[in-house]
């Protein structure tokens, strides 16, 4: 695959513009300061992973953000679709005032990656919880749960690889290698 050098001045421009709100996030809440350092992790990476040559959907372990052609938002991990709820990255990006375009990839920051992997697995929850469909065990179950059930189970592999690149990020204390 190809990079596509095209979008460094994308990059550049809202890595910018995020660094002149730095200050401003300072005052708001913690999970906006949380975003806001994650999006900005996610635009820098992404924009030296590009600058040096190499194109983000070609990483095996991390999460990469796809924005298509239509503007949809598609989170992938090791090229294959993590079925996330597009409306919270929507939102978060939104709220950092980061205009995605369409064709724009980001390797997301890890704790990014989690925080959709986890809404989406809330959502599930509180979908099934609100249909009040449990079933007899003898009963085969509809479709609907069916789907939800793989889209839960691709939903918790995910989330086990987010924590292992957190982990591996910043490793416990009694886990950093020592000078003896």
């Amino acid at each position: 695959m190809a990079v596509d050098r095209n979008q460094l001045p994308t990059l550049c421009r809202q890595l910018e513009s995020m660094t002149h709100r730095a200050e401003a996030f300072q005052s708001r809440e913690q999970e906006e300061q949380d975003w806001f350092s994650a999006v900005l992790e996610s635009l820098r990476s992404t924009h030296l992973m590009i600058q040096n040559g190499a194109d983000p959907r070609t990483v095996v372990q991390e999460f990469v953000l796809e924005v298509s052609d239509s503007g949809k938002l598609v989170m992938k991990q090791a090229g294959l679709p993590v079925p996330v709820d597009e409306d919270y990255l929507k939102h978060v990006f939104e709220t950092m005032e980061v205009d995605l375009v369409p064709g724009q990839l980001l390797l997301l920051e890890p704790r990014m990656a989690k925080w959709a992997i986890e809404e989406s697995l809330w959502g599930l929850e509180l979908d099934r919880a609100l249909s009040g469909t449990r079933g007899e065990l003898t009963d085969a179950p509809p479709p609907t749960i069916l789907n939800a059930w793989s889209q839960k189970r691709d939903l918790v592999m995910a989330n086990l690889i987010a924590e292992e690149l957190l982990e591996r990020k910043s490793p416990l204390p009694s886990r950093i290698p020592r000078a003896v």
